[in-house]
């Protein structure tokens, strides 16, 4: 890989009812070695403890993490629309609460 300077990514991340995967999901996008300027999570109306595992997460979290509770659920669209509005990274990368990161470095395989 290049020695040029990393540009840091935003991170925006759908959730509906995802107990079961979104810690995974955050786990891998934390331990990431490409800079992370910070996780947006956006739960879409979720009836699960979905929520109440992002605010867990987010308090031990060496990244930051947002979490954004909306009162309606728009979909997933609606999800990275509002995310990617409120992102301060130049580069910004959108994931679905189920997806993983088998590595440390899927975060740099995808911005090279």
């Amino acid at each position: 890989m290049s020695s040029a300077p990393k540009i840091p990514v935003s991170i925006v991340v759908g959730m509906r009812n995802s107990a079961t995967t979104i810690l995974l999901c955050l786990d891998g996008l934390a331990s990431q070695e490409y800079p992370v300027a910070e996780i947006i999570v956006i739960d879409n109306v979720s009836t699960d403890n979905s929520v109440e595992l992002v605010e867990a997460f987010a308090k031990r979290s060496a990244v930051p993490v947002r979490l954004v509770k909306q009162t309606v659920n728009g979909g997933l669209a609606t999800s990275y629309n509002t995310g990617a509005s409120m992102a301060v990274a130049p580069l910004l990368v959108l994931v679905h609460s189920d997806g993983a990161f088998p590595s440390t470095r899927e975060l740099e395989k995808l911005t090279a």
